[in-house]
């Protein structure tokens, strides 16, 4: 919380106007939070944002009234690390901080295995070969932080991405091999480029959507969580089935009847192989077959498609 010091300064009697103070109301906006106060001076606890807002109204016995917005924005110290616990990789220097400011004071404790960049502490780089824990103080010259990270050191490893390369389904589970049974802090991110601008999950398994017929997926470990050497990455095909074709077909029998079923399947030439029937005169491996009936009744048709990786 931040402690508020509003003061209205009545100069009514000095400036020698007609009007005559009645009251005033303070209004201080903090994000969400509102806060109303009446009285000349007030202190006022607030919580602690960089950015709020102070309305000052005022109210004459004449039924006259005045006001002042005025927009606050202070930069109040804070520290975020890259991760916590911080994962450094066995010989890498490794930054911890992911919001550093020079114009801050910073207090570190201890110092061991922290390089500075002369006297501005705000981004030390950390290099020791064992685990650590650091305590840090942060000031602007007016609010104080205080906060904690520990550093983990852990060996590299190689993660590979497991899981079948086609589906007939419009989405995939892939999962993550490589990382330790016992590693508890990495974090598995993925993604559809290899830049990670777009995190679409998290986790070492996970059910991603196919919204086209190659899909390509990428995953990392995130850093500061884990010690992973490379990006892993494949190409899931989308060779789920869609066949247009009506149900039921009423025809004329002593007549020959073409039979035409639509493949809307994005993945590859499907073929069609149909069930022996004594009524399907040619077609057997096609979409379009000749069927013909000497004499009425139902009969099923029983087909079965077949792609260059699964038969449906």
């Amino acid at each position: 919380m931040i402690l508020l010091i509003l003061n209205l300064v009545d100069k009514f009697d000095e400036l020698n106007t007609l009007y005559t103070y009645k009251n005033n109301v303070w209004t201080i906006i903090s994000g969400n939070d509102t806060i109303v106060g009446t009285a000349k001076n007030i202190d006022i606890a607030i919580p602690k944002k960089s950015d709020f807002s102070i309305l000052l109204e005022v109210f004459t016995t004449e039924g006259c009234e005045n006001s002042i917005l005025k927009q606050v924005n202070y930069p109040i110290a804070e520290i975020t690390f890259i991760a916590n616990p911080l994962v450094a990789c066995e010989g890498d220097p490794t930054h911890i901080v992911a919001n550093p400011n020079s114009d801050w004071t910073y207090t570190w404790e201890p110092t061991e295995g922290l390089t500075f960049n002369g006297n501005d502490y705000s981004d030390p780089v950390f290099s020791l070969m064992h685990d650590q824990m650091y305590y840090v103080t942060v000031t602007d010259g007016l609010c104080y932080y205080y906060d904690s990270v520990q550093v983990l050191v852990k060996p590299y490893f190689d993660i590979t991405i497991e899981g079948p390369d086609y589906v007939c389904t419009d989405s995939v589970t892939l999962s993550i091999s490589g990382i330790s049974p016992d590693d508890s802090i990495s974090i598995v991110e993925w993604s559809t480029d290899e830049d990670f601008n777009t995190i679409i999950a998290t986790g070492e398994t996970v059910d991603l959507k196919l919204d086209s017929l190659e899909n390509k997926f990428y995953a990392r470990i995130k850093p500061g969580t884990g010690c992973s050497l490379n990006i892993a990455e494949k190409t899931v095909i989308n060779a789920s089935i869609d066949i247009d074709y009506q149900k039921e077909i009423t025809y004329c029998y002593g007549n020959y009847t073409i039979i035409e079923l639509t493949d809307n399947s994005q993945y590859g030439a499907n073929v069609f192989v149909w069930d022996d029937n004594p009524i399907i005169v040619e077609g057997n491996n096609s979409n379009k077959i000749l069927i013909y009936a000497e004499e009425d009744g139902e009969y099923n048709l029983v087909f079965m498609l077949q792609t260059n990786m699964v038969v449906s």
